[in-house]
């Protein structure tokens, strides 16, 4: 009897969430750069999947702020904001590990 084979999406560490939400972002260090708009196709809390321009150079570190569906008080919105490294390019998207990040709130 021999072992079935594990495809690389069942390996994974995180479990991906599907997302249809926008994403700001940026490579660095890039000061004084207006960001560039994308959308987020999933995320797991270790990584990013996200539709941009072509041509981001794999290995690049980067910044990311997405917004977030739910808002904290009085309505004020709640972002997060990460920074990461791009480490794979799935057809027209780009996937960022995340190294580090955090929830802000608009005041």
């Amino acid at each position: 009897m021999g072992f079935a084979s594990v495809s690389q999406a069942d390996r994974r560490i995180a479990r991906r969430y599907p997302v249809d939400t926008s994403v700001l972002y940026k490579l660095l260090p890039n000061i004084g750069v207006h960001f560039s708009r994308g959308r987020v196709l999933n995320l797991s809390s270790i990584g990013v999947l996200f539709q941009g321009e072509p041509g981001i150079p794999l290995g690049s570190a980067i910044e990311l702020v997405i917004p977030w569906p739910a808002t904290r008080g009085l309505g004020t919105g709640i972002k997060l904001s990460a920074l990461g490294q791009t480490i794979r390019e799935e057809g027209n998207s780009t996937v960022v590990r995340i190294d580090q990040s955090a929830f802000e709130y608009d005041f």
